[in-house]
């Protein structure tokens, strides 16, 4: 089920990130439109954070080489609640956001059009998404 994917991961420590690979996601980059819609979601959850999007690439002795585009949010942990619970609560509320806008916008094709693999992708994303939402 679609649903049950998470795009997004945290990373609980300080200061709080929210990391989503959107390139396995969607098969291209985000859009600086995108990261715009996700700071207009996140906003009024909190007063204030950063978005980095790019490439992430990693390299070992015998091993592939990685590339991975992703967009992290980070949130700095004065501008978060101070108590376990709530902050757990917090953290929990801003997951389920970054993982919607996730799925939505790797189910949108980008402005500026795409190659077969990322309208693959989309269309994949799209059609799952699709499925899973309630009639």
């Amino acid at each position: 089920m679609y649903a049950d994917v998470q795009p997004a991961f945290v990373s609980r420590e300080s200061p709080l990130e929210i990391t989503v690979n959107f390139g396995v996601l969607a098969g291209r980059d985000v859009e600086r439109r995108e990261i715009e819609a996700l700071a207009e979601q996140l906003s009024p959850l909190v007063s204030g954070f950063s978005v980095t999007a790019g490439h992430r690439y990693e390299f070992a002795v015998g091993a592939t080489e990685v590339s991975a585009s992703e967009l992290t949010a980070r949130f700095d942990d004065f501008l978060l609640p101070a108590g376990q619970a709530e902050r757990e609560e917090f953290v929990v509320e801003l997951l389920a956001t970054i993982n919607q806008w996730a799925r939505v916008a790797a189910a949108t094709a980008p402005a500026a059009g795409e190659d077969l693999a990322s309208r693959i992708a989309r269309e994949t994303a799209h059609k799952a998404w699709d499925a899973d939402r309630p009639a």
